[in-house]
């Protein structure tokens, strides 16, 4: 006896997130808490409110996995249990005039890898092989910098 199967399709229609602008600090917050179960070596705890209406203002062509990808990164860069405006991406930055880049203060070279290895990751889509070969690293090596050891 055969037997058939069938396969419907349901389309579901979600809103695009800056649409659901009331769903960005639920998600930022769950984000925040896996990113720290990723990252345990991450100081970050919380959201200050400037760096969480930056998150409520960008207009997220990424959706949720922008999202993700910025809640992730500001994890691994944050300084301070705070994550500030400063922590968050590039593309949620106001811009920038060619006088204020030149006063950027010097940085440990430490400091200086961890942040590259977070923008390499963030510009290869989080895919961690990837950016550990760009990087020419081993992924031991890679999560060593994003941890911040």
């Amino acid at each position: 006896e055969d037997l058939l199967y069938r396969i419907e399709v349901v389309a579901i229609d979600i809103p695009p997130l800056r649409d659901r602008d009331g769903d960005i600090p639920l998600l930022a917050e769950r984000f925040l808490q896996t990113a720290r179960e990723r990252f345990p070596q991450s100081v970050a705890r919380r959201f200050s409110p400037a760096a969480l209406q930056r998150l409520l203002d960008h207009n997220w062509p990424g959706n949720v996995r922008e999202l993700m990808h910025a809640v992730e990164r500001a994890v691994v860069l944050a300084r301070g249990e705070e994550i500030g405006p400063g922590d968050l991406p590039p593309s949620l930055q106001p811009a920038r005039s060619p006088d204020a880049l030149m006063s950027r203060e010097v940085r440990a070279l430490h400091e200086v890898e961890r942040r590259y290895a977070a923008w390499a990751l963030e510009q290869l889509g989080g895919q961690r092989g990837k950016t550990a070969a760009a990087l020419e690293i081993d992924g031991k090596t890679l999560a060593k910098l994003l941890g911040g050891s």
